[in-house]
């Protein structure tokens, strides 16, 4: 029998979310919180003093008159330096001490960004929290070269003192030619940031384009002389032409470089991602302790070198405006569409729902060179990113939350008011809710007029959660489920009663299990007695038994597999914990004892533990399915079919196998539900496309699988009236959606512009140039007819792919990759990957996004609020993949030295070495 006509299950019940809506908290109002605006109070000069500065700045030489700075004065900022009349000399220099300057970050403003409106006005965006101008990143140039702004008071020997306010520039200061003629003064500027940065241009330009390009800090065109930003310009032309005509492997081979230098931005990026993927508290950058370990690395460090908790704040507020902005920018470069997957999540401290939605499609522009074709550029890669972790307010219901989909998805640009939508499939568990959410989201996209997003066919399944759905039915016959719901009766838990027998009058060994795991955990006693009892039994590690429960996938195998690997250790325990510790549990009612339950009565035999062996063999199936959909960086669509039916296929043999005969009505009620949820794969085409598009399977898996013509004639007669030819219907989806994309293909020429769904990102590879002659009367009948005659055209190329054997492709080949090397060979059925590759099979993206969330949402961290919040969770997926450890990179980096040049001497030596071994053996003899 095919497997296609397995028997179909009861409807399962849906999980819902809850109904209960959720007020708007207001922002907390307390001191040194993320929303406060940030003022330096600054005191205006006395007027003597300006007085005095303006008569120094008037009595110097043209060439030595600098722009006065705006900046007004700070008392707190002060250094006293005597001027000495005359040569000025060493002694001069040596009275000049540093002192700290105003912190350039102290004049940064955060602000809150606006909060959403009510998801059921349609008409709302979602604005974004609006980037901060920070000054430490306006002056990171100039501080490789000049000091913090800083006031001196200049002392000359006749008691005239002069209060300025300006810049030592490090370089001037420590010239010994300088010191002589301008004695305490070398090196000061009292000028603006221009001026210091022309200064750079005249006298430094080859010292501070060498620390910037250590600090990776950009230069400043003000700090750079004209000549070399003209030879600048002409040398980037010259480059964009070179690379028009070929690429490179330029950018594809990269060699690592670790910090070489110093430098604010530098550090306050590197304490910002510590905040972020570190899980620490924003109050960390105010830590003492914290700040001294990055004095000890640097001692001259100040205060004003590191940032404060406020801007770091600042700092992940920008980091996520930009994170947003290019999300947007990569969306809105792609050629294909962008699949999603959503849920809901609530945090334990607050109570605050978050709706967390996942991301994926495929860069086309991936190291693409300056100048070059997207299409033609770089290998394509399967890009994934967090597109919202936001508060989500009111009721739970499907159509708010389809709402507040929309609006993150106009946030990075899948979807738009005024534009075409990107929106291609979203994957999502079974809760009755997901399903009206995207009945919704199909009513206001049709609203904005984009009709093709029908929600039956776009709204996915999670596998992974039909997976779980199948074990949990499963675990339902062989143990008592109940249990795993309720403290109490886990704790309470006895097996003697009969009612606590499974179904088949043995022990209940799930529940046994679970029991003594919680147990041994309780007291430290126990857990003492039981890591000795491992070690007797030759486990040199102690280990423990991780419990199971329903919404954990995998928990039931992980718990099964590991107690029968410690079930020496556990059998040695029991046998002597009632001596040590009295009874496992004692039942009281009214404060009367009324049962003592002894720990011998969990004692299991040799037989209990062959049902556990089973069970686990039988668990392990579903879970080495389970972990095929967790990857985010890879195409799983494709995974789904085979998955399913190679799961369904494993528990069926065990069906006719006698030695699981314990478990068989257990393995059938998993079957039912696993069938349930396979027949509804037939409402969305995609996943015979996923196949077809995988070179390994194509269309040959359906149709030694399901079968077609001959499979269909002997169903009919085995009195099946409504068998279906599955090939043949495979087929008509294939051909259906070969149609739809033949327009869009890649490199499509030109002359196709009108053709409906064309490309605008893609140019032509095969239209001729300008000013060719080849561009005939023939060329445009070709091209028109081409065009018009679809069918030839994506026939001729689908049968070609077909009929490729593929004789050197395995299941595992990586399907995005693939397609790039063949998306010349086959255009539309690479335009169609482009869509189809990118679908997530599971929400395992956005669950672990919430797995996440719980290390962040600590109590610790409970005043963050929603806002930052997200920002939080969005960098860290961003940031996390990035981050380098420099310090073990330090640690690897060998010096090259070349030996050539050493070549001489060597030979030199061993000559030598000849020579007086020569010696040696004439001496002996």
């Amino acid at each position: 029998m095919a497997i296609k006509t397995r028997g179909k299950g009861k409807d399962a019940k849906a999980t819902t979310a809850g109904a209960g809506g959720t007020k708007r908290k207001q922002p907390e109002q307390n001191s040194g919180s993320e929303a406060e605006v940030l003022h330096a109070k600054k005191k205006p000069a006395p007027a003597s003093k300006k007085a005095t500065a303006q008569r120094r700045k008037a009595a110097r030489k043209p060439s030595e008159v600098v722009e006065e700075d705006e900046e007004e004065l700070d008392e707190d900022d002060i250094e006293e330096v005597e001027e000495v009349e005359g040569d000025g000399g060493e002694a001069a220099k040596d009275d000049v001490e540093i002192v700290e300057g105003d912190e350039d970050e102290d004049e940064e403003e955060t602000g809150e960004g606006t909060k959403d409106a009510d998801a059921s006005d349609e008409g709302s965006d979602l604005d974004l929290p609006g980037k901060v101008k920070m000054k430490v990143d306006q002056t990171a140039d100039l501080l490789t070269i000049f000091s913090a702004r800083v006031t001196v008071h200049f002392k000359s020997k006749n008691g005239e003192v002069d209060e300025l306010r300006g810049r030592w520039c490090e370089l001037c200061r420590e010239d010994p030619k300088k010191c002589l003629q301008q004695g305490g003064r070398a090196g000061w500027y009292t000028g603006g940031n221009s001026t210091c940065r022309r200064h750079i241009a005249s006298a430094h330009y080859q010292e501070y384009h060498k620390r910037c390009k250590e600090a990776k800090v950009a230069e400043s065109n003000t700090a750079t002389p004209k000549s070399v930003l003209e030879a600048r310009k002409e040398a980037a032309s010259k480059k964009e032409i070179q690379v028009k005509k070929q690429t490179t492997l330029d950018g594809a081979v990269r060699k690592l470089e670790t910090p070489t230098m110093f430098s604010r931005p530098s550090i306050f990026d590197a304490v910002t991602k510590h905040v972020v993927c570190g899980d620490q508290a924003l109050l960390v950058a105010d830590d003492v302790t914290f700040t001294n370990c990055l004095v000890a690395m640097r001692p001259k460090t100040t205060r004003e070198d590191l940032p404060r908790r406020d801007t770091v704040r600042t700092r992940i507020q920008n980091a996520f405006d930009d994170y947003i902005t290019v999300t947007r920018k990569n969306i809105d470069a792609a050629i294909g569409n962008v699949s999603t997957n959503f849920d809901l999540w609530t945090e334990d401290h607050s109570s605050i729902a978050y709706f967390g939605m996942f991301g994926q499609w495929i860069d086309t522009q991936v190291s693409c060179p300056a100048g070059t074709d997207p299409v033609e550029g770089g290998k394509w890669s399967l890009r994934a990113a967090v597109l919202a972790m936001h508060e989500i307010l009111g009721s739970h219901s499907g159509a708010n939350l389809g709402r507040y989909f929309l609006k993150f998805s106009d946030r990075v640009g899948i979807t738009s008011k005024t534009s075409a939508s990107k929106l291609g499939y979203n994957t999502a568990d079974n809760a009755s809710n997901n399903g009206t959410a995207s009945a919704e989201i199909e009513r206001l996209l049709a609203k904005r007029g984009a009709q093709e997003w029908d929600a039956s066919k776009r709204q996915l399944s999670c596998i992974a959660h039909v997976v779980q759905l199948g074990i949990e039915d499963f675990m339902t016959q062989i143990t008592q489920v109940a249990l795993v719901e309720s403290k109490q009766a886990m704790w309470e838990y006895d097996p003697t009663l009969t009612e606590n027998r499974v179904a088949t009058g043995g022990l209940d060994v799930i529940a046994i299990i679970r029991t003594l795991a919680i147990k041994i955990q309780a007291s430290p006693q126990r857990k003492e007695a039981f890591k000795r009892a491992q070690k007797q039994s030759g486990i040199d590690v102690p280990l423990i038994i991780p419990l199971h429960g329903n919404t954990r996938w995998g928990s039931a195998h992980g718990m099964c597999e590991r107690a029968f690997r410690l079930r020496e250790a556990i059998d040695m325990f029991v046998a002597t914990t009632d001596t040590k510790f009295g009874p496992i549990t004692i039942i009281r009612v009214n404060g009367k004892v009324t049962k003592k339950i002894p720990w011998s009565a969990f004692r299991l035999e040799d037989s209990d533990w062959r049902r556990v062996h089973l069970c686990l063999d039988i668990l392990a199936d579903a879970n080495r399915y389970h972990q095929l959909f967790s990857a985010e960086t890879v195409p799983t669509i494709h995974r789904v079919i085979p998955a399913l039916e190679s799961l369904c296929t494993r528990w069926e043999r065990k069906l006719d196998n006698v030695k699981y005969a314990i478990f068989h009505p257990a393995i059938r009620r998993g079957l039912d539900k696993l069938g349930k949820y396979y027949n509804k794969l037939d409402n969305s085409d995609v996943y015979v496309l996923s196949l077809l598009l995988h070179p390994y399977y194509k269309l040959s898996y359906i149709e030694t699988k399901w079968g077609g013509e001959k499979e269909q004639e002997q169903e009919i007669a085995e009195g099946n009236p409504n068998a279906i030819n599955w090939t043949a219907r495979a087929r008509d989806i294939v051909d259906a959606a070969m149609e739809e994309y033949w327009p869009r293909r890649l490199n499509v020429p030109e002359r196709a512009e009108g053709v409906r769904g064309a490309s605008p990102c893609t140019t032509s590879q095969n239209s001729a140039p300008a000013d060719s002659d080849s561009d005939d009367e023939y060329d445009r009948v070709r091209a028109h007819r081409l065009n018009a005659d679809s069918s030839g055209g994506w026939k001729a190329e689908l049968k070609r792919y077909l009929d490729d054997p593929g004789s050197n492709v395995t299941k595992h080949i990586d399907t995005v990759e693939f397609w790039w090397e063949h998306r010349n060979v086959y255009p539309t059925l690479a335009r169609m990957a482009l869509d189809i590759l990118p679908i997530p099979a599971s929400s395992v993206a956005v669950e672990r996004l919430f797995s996440r969330a719980s290390q962040v949402a600590t109590d610790r961290r409970s005043r963050l609020g929603p806002d930052v919040f997200e920002w939080i969770e969005c960098l860290n997926h961003y940031w996390r993949p990035q981050i380098v450890d420099f310090a073990r990179c330090n640690s690897q980096q060998v010096e090259d030295v070349d030996l050539s040049e050493y070549a001489v001497f060597y030979e030199v030596e061993e000559l030598y070495a000849e020579d007086e071994q020569d010696l040696d053996i004439i001496h002996v003899l």
